[in-house]
């Protein structure tokens, strides 16, 4: 065998080696653990809706809140605005009389089960 053809086939062997690996299933949403994150309401003030800055998540480039709605978490699209100390103005997206979930939203996703 040339050395050519030995380096393809090690080299082969090698890459074929390196992609095989095992990935895990994904946890079906109705079997996600239920979590305790703190809440907070939002809230209308001067005709606009705010809600505390710790409640505003950027996920996938675009800025989002976790809305409580029937135990779970549901993620929301919104469009935020001026701060205002600790809240941030909302422009579109709630409507102020929401629950939102405040805090680590790192774990949070749409669907997670949340004890109140």
């Amino acid at each position: 065998m040339r050395a050519s053809a030995l380096f393809t086939s090690i080299l082969a062997g090698l890459l074929l080696a390196g992609c095989v690996h095992e990935a895990e299933e994904p946890t079906p949403r109705n079997e996600l653990e239920a979590v305790e994150p703190p809440t907070a309401e939002a809230r209308v003030r001067n005709g606009g809706v705010e809600v505390p800055e710790a409640a505003i998540v950027q996920r996938w480039d675009m800025p989002h809140v976790f809305v409580l709605a029937e135990g779970k978490a549901r993620s929301r699209l919104v469009e935020p605005g001026k701060e205002r100390g600790r809240y941030r103005e909302v422009l579109a997206g709630l409507d102020g009389d929401e629950t939102l979930v405040v805090g680590d939203l790192d774990e949070i996703v749409d669907g997670t089960p949340i004890r109140q």
